[in-house]
């Protein structure tokens, strides 16, 4: 994939990615500074490829949740 892929849905910023996520904005920025989740900059501010936050979830989703009902 080239970064052109990446970035072709759009890119969202910290605070749109966080709440993607459903993360706080701190454990956000350790998983950009760790490299898990690439990051864009533009200017002097931080954006997320709309992708990478999808795969991101994608690689982190479970088969089952412990709340759902069996």
């Amino acid at each position: 994939m080239t970064n052109y892929d990446l970035v072709a849905d759009g890119l969202c910023t910290i605070s749109e990615a966080k709440d993607f996520l459903k993360i706080s904005r701190s454990t956000l920025y350790e998983l950009l500074r760790s490299g898990e989740i690439p990051s864009v900059k533009v200017g002097r501010s931080c954006r997320i490829p709309r992708k990478a936050l999808h795969e991101y979830a994608a690689r982190n989703m479970r088969s089952g949740y412990a709340g759902e009902a069996p």
